[in-house]
């Protein structure tokens, strides 16, 4: 596992980190997930990679916990563990197993596969809620209607789609776009993110859009500890 810190903008408290995965070969070398991860799909693998992902995590958790650390991961929901009718009694029952806050979960969810499986997304994101846990909808604003799953979803986090952040300061469309997104997404009671930010100018544009939080290498590349200074992040 490694971890991406996803800082605060308004001083909200807590350190919150975006869960990846690296899968190591035979002579310990990385494995990127645009690879192992296509295999996993067609094997239909997948949803035990998740499995295996949100285990490890919930045991990191509780080892921070104990240290009195207050620590926050967002963890990616793939297809496969959207449309298993099992994925939910399975957290469910892991959860149970652990003492933990479980409002420091959050389950990611991409926009486009939660508009695909509508009537699935909203079984798993009220599931999900009852178990206390929160959820993100990813790569948001791809979508032409875009709005209609803010709508839709009652989900915790916007996490907006990296096209909207390139180029950000020269762009006076994606700079307009960015902040009626950010604005929709505070009516509607959610926290709005923006990811691959990789420069000072984007940040200081994303300040101005009333973003609440931002990631990207810019902050730090993916890391297998979790020590980043939120508190001296600006």
């Amino acid at each position: 596992l490694l971890y991406q810190p996803i800082v605060s903008l308004h001083g909200i408290a807590g350190g919150h980190y975006e869960v990846t995965v690296r899968m190591l070969d035979e002579s310990g070398e990385e494995i990127p997930p645009g690879e192992f991860i296509v295999a996993a799909d067609q094997a239909d693998l997948t949803k035990f990679v998740d499995r295996w992902i949100i285990a490890n995590c919930l045991a990191t958790l509780q080892a921070q916990t104990a240290k009195g650390q207050d620590t926050r991961f967002f963890m990616k929901l793939s297809q496969s563990s959207l449309t298993d009718a099992e994925f939910l009694p399975w957290v469910g029952e892991l959860i149970k197993s652990f003492k933990l806050d479980t409002s420091a979960l959050i389950f990611e969810i991409d926009e486009s596969t939660a508009l695909n499986h509508l009537a699935q997304s909203k079984v798993t994101i009220q599931g999900l809620k009852q178990l206390n846990c929160r959820v993100a909808l990813e790569n948001f604003g791809k979508e032409q209607n875009t709005f209609r799953s803010m709508q839709e979803l009652p989900v915790d986090f916007i996490k907006i789609h990296g096209g909207l952040v390139k180029n950000l300061p020269q762009s006076v469309e994606n700079q307009e776009v960015m902040k009626e997104i950010a604005n929709h997404a505070r009516d509607a009671d959610m926290q709005s993110i923006a990811a691959f930010v990789e420069d000072p100018n984007s940040l200081a544009v994303l300040w101005q859009c009333s973003v609440d939080f931002i990631q990207g290498h810019f902050l730090q590349e993916p890391s297998p500890k979790l020590d980043f200074d939120f508190d001296g992040a600006f």
